[in-house]
């Protein structure tokens, strides 16, 4: 038995708010300057976390530092960051330490120095330190496949398995004085030669301080791509399909400002978006803020643009439209499939019963539910009676089932998309503009 509490006031909520292209303008919120235990007067910037998430470094240059930028670390304890405390030697000296990346296990810290080289800050190396279970060992150039005489190389981004090192370098073909995301494959007993990303990841111009999930799927990092002669750089996604990096992504919402927003890093357990900016009202020349991700009842926000690419694609994901059955039958997104859904009011009967009620008379078939409360809106239904009323979902619960209706204000799409998560599936999306936003775009149609 499976227990789904269902808000209808946040689902009222979620329905009336604004939407537009881009997902992550409602799927991430609660946008918080770390504050002073964190921030300082000065710069701020660059996280990275051990796996249980308790452990943050961090660069900055603020009064009380050893150099320039130097490594920081904090503890969460009791509910926040305890205030940082700056790395001693041998990880920080008189020169610039920065751009930290630590494994998940916590052994290893990686970061950008330019302590070997008595130019500037420009010409900088990776290096790394390792942890003996009291503190960090000397640092040392990590690998001479990724240094550039002359040139910059930053920014170190692993997947889990730590099979693809991923980092920023000013090596060719980037252009002089700008950079670009390359990577390198472990071979098993060496390196691989880096090469750079192909577009859309690298775009010709300035892309650094990347990001990737665990998993390896998502891509983020910052780049000044845009309208020509822009100023300022910008935080973008990219998602790995089909064995390329694809659909690229400006994150707008909470992560855009007129001013720099970059360094982007997902907390450990993916509900925390932790990014850097200078914009207006923070503590310093930069800050770290941390924006948190909106549950949405365990579905996604999928937007028009990256619905049609799936399709163009050849993806085949599920694909359900809600609405009433002459409304699809007069048109609807291509490969669509129609699981009709009213509306209801909130009275005396719950969505869930309402709609059970309703498919239950559409189909023949039985299910059992028990109503416990109404005034409370709590359900129990039983998964395998409710996977039989769903026919079109997949007996695999990696597969893709989009759902969408009329537009944002309709209860439909994200009522559905309620009833599906708690059997299991892992990727349910609601496209949540729906058909009148598609129509609008004249995306393809199928009658």
């Amino acid at each position: 038995m499976v227990k789904i509490v269902i808000s209808l006031i946040l689902l009222l909520a979620i329905s009336s708010s604004s939407i537009s292209e881009n997902p992550e303008e409602f799927e991430w919120g609660n946008l918080k300057n770390l504050g002073p235990n964190i921030n300082s007067p000065g710069k701020d910037e660059h996280v990275t976390f051990t796996g249980d998430g308790k452990t943050m470094y961090f660069a900055s240059i603020r009064e009380g530092g050893m150099g320039a930028y130097d490594l920081y670390m904090s503890k969460f304890e009791k509910g926040e960051w305890c205030k940082a405390i700056c790395l001693p030697a041998p990880i920080n000296t008189k020169r610039d330490e920065f751009d930290p990346f630590v494994t998940l296990d916590g052994s290893k810290l990686f970061f950008a120095s330019n302590r070997h080289n008595h130019d500037k800050y420009w010409n900088c190396d990776i290096f790394v330190s390792e942890w003996d279970g009291e503190k960090w060992g000397k640092p040392r150039i990590y690998d001479s496949t990724f240094a550039t005489p002359g040139k910059p190389d930053w920014g170190v981004a692993m997947p889990k398995d730590f099979k693809t090192f991923i980092f920023s370098s000013g090596r060719e073909p980037a252009k002089p004085l700008s950079v670009q995301i390359f990577h390198s494959i472990w071979l098993g007993d060496k390196w691989s030669v880096p090469s750079p990303f192909p577009p859309p990841v690298n775009s010709g111009g300035w892309e650094a301080t990347p990001y990737i999930t665990p998993d390896g799927k998502t891509l983020f990092l910052n780049s000044g791509r845009g309208e020509e002669n822009k100023k300022d750089v910008d935080i973008w996604k990219f998602e790995y399909v089909n064995g390329r990096w694809t659909n690229p992504q400006l994150m707008k919402g909470p992560f855009l400002s007129d001013k720099h927003d970059y360094d982007p890093c997902l907390s450990p357990d993916g509900k925390k978006f932790y990014f850097t900016s200078n914009r207006e009202g923070g503590l310093g020349g930069s800050d770290i803020y941390v924006v948190e991700k909106i549950d949405y009842y365990g579905y996604k926000i999928l937007s028009a643009k990256t619905l049609l690419e799936k399709i163009n694609r050849g993806e085949k994901p599920i694909l359900i439209d809600c609405r009433p059955e002459d409304e699809y039958r007069s048109g609807h997104i291509p490969g669509a499939v129609n699981v009709s859904m009213d509306s209801y009011g909130f009275s005396k009967e719950t969505l869930i019963k309402a709609a059970m009620e309703k498919i239950i008379k559409q189909t023949g078939r039985e299910i059992h539910f028990v109503l416990i409360d109404a005034t409370t809106s709590e359900e129990y239904m039983p998964r395998k009676k409710l996977l039989e009323l769903l026919k079109y979902l997949p007996e695999g619960h990696d597969k893709e089932v989009i759902i969408y209706c009329r537009k944002l204000a309709c209860t439909r799409s994200p009522m559905a998309a309620r009833w599906i998560v708690p059997l299991g599936y892992k990727n349910v999306f609601r496209y949540a503009g729906g058909w009148k936003e598609w129509e609008k775009k004249k995306y393809p149609v199928e009658k």
